[in-house]
């Protein structure tokens, strides 16, 4: 919602605190845009319980709008709750959905859900190579993925691509040099990956110089894709259906 409608909602909640959808509906001048905006980020979880009972009272309010317009003789919500119907609550990963598609973040970070997945393919945790790299000299070899948050491709850097991935416990920079870049073209476009290469940690720098490249499906969050010079944050990956696929085996 804009600035102005949040403006408009928190002035408005100073007299008194929200009671109901119903109270909200009364009290402020909100579009069903910016309503059904709320409800589905969560925005009224508070009041209602849950989103889907919020969504589905913020319709029953429009299409009953009318009767908004007539006098009241007792303060008596219009609908009783009673007549409202049971709801189920979101799945994690649904929650997880609906909050990178109104909020472009998430308390649950989407690549917890394949945590166990992943681990069966020996995938570190940026934070386990952060400790690695802390107690060894020696070159290290391992595999992370993560969704990538962005992609620099500065002119200054002799084709050198930066790709940053994040995981449920931090981020870490992956260098792609020109020859990766050719090879795994297609891969560099998606919005999560899994990357096998050398760790590199530099006056507290951690980085990953990237030797092969593999494309992980259906993990929302990340952003698809080409580098630029100013960092390519091109189009969010919101998947309905959370299902982990590897297009390339890892030997």
């Amino acid at each position: 919602i804009s600035t102005n409608i949040a403006k408009r909602i928190v002035w408005t909640r100073m007299a008194s605190d929200f009671a109901s959808v119903e109270d909200i509906f009364s009290r402020t001048v909100l579009s069903r845009k910016a309503f059904f905006a709320l409800g589905e980020a969560g925005a009224l979880d508070s009041i209602t319980g849950g989103r889907r009972r919020a969504i589905w009272e913020i319709g029953l309010m429009f299409s009953r709008k009318h009767l908004f317009e007539q006098p009241k003789l007792f303060s008596t919500p219009i609908f009783p709750i009673e007549d409202f119907p049971d709801f189920p609550d979101l799945l994690l990963q649904e929650k997880m959905v609906w909050d990178l598609r109104t909020q472009r973040t998430a308390t649950i970070h989407p690549l917890s859900f394949f945590r166990r997945y992943l681990n069966e393919f020996s995938v570190k945790t940026i934070e386990s190579c952060r400790r690695m790299i802390s107690i060894s000299e020696q070159k290290i070899f391992v595999r992370v993925s993560g969704l990538v948050i962005l992609k620099q491709r500065p002119p200054t850097a002799n084709g050198v691509m930066f790709i940053t991935l994040e995981d449920e416990t931090g981020y870490i920079q992956t260098v792609i040099s020109s020859k990766i870049q050719k090879r795994y073209r297609e891969h560099i476009k998606s919005s999560a990956l899994l990357a096998e290469g050398i760790l590199q940690n530099k006056n507290g720098w951690l980085g990953l110089i990237a030797l092969r490249l593999y494309e992980l499906d259906g993990i929302s969050g990340g952003y698809f894709g080409y580098a630029n010079s100013q960092g390519g944050r091109d189009r969010m990956a919101i998947q309905s259906d959370q299902n982990l696929l590897v297009k390339k085996r890892v030997n």
